[in-house]
C-alpha cells in the first residue's frame, strides 16, 4: 500500500474549500472544520480568510453561508458574542 502524498498547506486549505463550494452538508461541515483545525497555526490564518473571502464574492448561496460561517469562526466573532451576551 502506498503512502497518501503529503499536500502543502496551500494545497490543504484549497481541497477544503473546494468541499465547502461543492460538497454535500456532511462534506462541508468537515470542510470547515478541517479548516479550523489548519487555522490552529496562525501563519495559515491569513490564506485561509483569503480563500473564504473570495468564495463569499463567488460562490453559490450555500457556499457563502457556509464560507461565512467559517469565516465567523476563523475571526472569533462568535466567540466575543457570546462573551457580550
Amino acid at each position: 500500500m502506498e503512502a497518501a502524498p503529503v499536500l502543502s498547506v496551500d494545497e490543504e486549505i484549497e481541497r477544503h474549500v473546494k468541499v465547502l463550494q461543492s460538497g454535500g452538508a456532511y462534506g462541508k461541515k468537515a470542510g470547515a472544520e478541517a479548516l479550523e483545525k489548519l487555522a490552529n497555526k496562525d501563519a495559515n490564518c491569513a490564506p485561509i480568510a483569503q480563500r473564504l473571502v473570495e468564495l463569499l464574492s463567488g460562490g453559490s448561496a450555500d457556499g457563502k453561508n457556509v464560507a461565512a460561517a467559517a469565516l465567523a469562526k476563523l475571526t472569533g466573532w462568535r466567540h466575543q458574542t457570546a462573551a457580550r451576551t
